[in-house]
């Protein structure tokens, strides 16, 4: 959100001013589902760690879902007229890619979960999760697939095709993976498909950046929607110097963490509640 409002805040000002109520949700979700993992193991109780798994399960549904639906606004286009402005009440952003964006979204990050979970386990859990995705992830793909498909064929182009038959290729090598055990592999089969997948939208969207679905004449475009020159070149040299440190520093802590865990490295349940009543020297 940030970095939308400096590099493009007409954007972000249509984008943000007509989801008011589906960002106030995520941003809801975002900090239940920071407490629920927090809280859950405060307390040694089967009502309290079943109630914060409930508020854990369905804070993370509703996240992907909400950001989905979001992405699927600014790739599908919203009700706006010439001044940036929405038309229509409170929920004019109800609509088709609300649902296709949303959907795409929550199947997408329950099966890289599912990759996760049989990456960074072993015994049971690995061979379950890898179970389930190698069963259910053509089903929870079709969703992000028919939202990109939908794009490439109304405003696609050969650069747009190009990244959807490498996704394409890259998702049907992380299930051969995942049905041949080589989780890293499966992993990182889905990481590539999600980064050709997000090229094709924003490939097949060029120049827009939030198409109008009242007048093609009205949509946002990279060249009215953007900031100043210098305020850009500002940006880029910023992003040129800090990305590479966030790439590092998430390939160390991928490293650090890279052994897989089994039930026997959880430690026994305990009440946080008790230790704190313990008394003190």
């Amino acid at each position: 959100g940030a970095a939308l409002f400096a590099a493009f805040p007409i954007w972000y000002a249509a984008l943000f001013s007509a989801l008011y109520i589906p960002l106030t949700l995520a941003l809801v979700f975002l900090i239940l589902r920071v407490v629920a993992i927090e809280y859950r193991g405060k307390k040694n109780d089967e009502k309290w760690i079943r109630n914060w798994n409930i508020a854990l399960s369905v804070s993370s549904f509703f996240i992907p879902l909400l950001v989905g639906a979001l992405l699927g606004l600014t790739s599908m286009g919203l009700p706006i007229n010439e001044n940036g402005d929405r038309v229509g009440g409170a929920f004019a952003w109800v609509s088709l890619p609300v649902l296709l964006g949303g959907l795409g979204f929550v199947g997408f990050s329950l099966v890289q979960g599912l990759a996760f979970i049989a990456l960074k386990t072993d015994g049971d859990i690995r061979h379950r999760a890898r179970n389930t995705l190698v069963r259910w992830s053509p089903v929870l793909l079709l969703p992000i697939v028919a939202w990109v498909l939908a794009l490439d064929f109304t405003t696609g182009n050969g650069i747009s095709w190009l990244c959807t038959i490498l996704a394409v290729v890259a998702v049907l090598i992380a299930w051969i993976s995942a049905k041949g055990g080589r989780e890293g592999r499966a992993f990182a089969g889905l990481s590539v498909f999600l980064a050709f997948g997000a090229l094709a939208i924003f490939t097949a969207m060029y120049p827009n950046v939030l198409p109008s679905t009242l007048d093609p004449a009205y949509s946002l475009t990279i060249a009215n929607a953007s900031s100043s020159e210098y305020t850009l070149g500002v940006m880029t040299f910023v992003t040129c110097l800090g990305l590479p440190v966030v790439f590092v520093y998430q390939a160390w802590t991928y490293w650090v963490f890279r052994k897989r865990l089994h039930v026997d490295h959880i430690p026994e349940a305990h009440d946080a509640t008790e230790l704190a009543e313990l008394p003190t020297k």
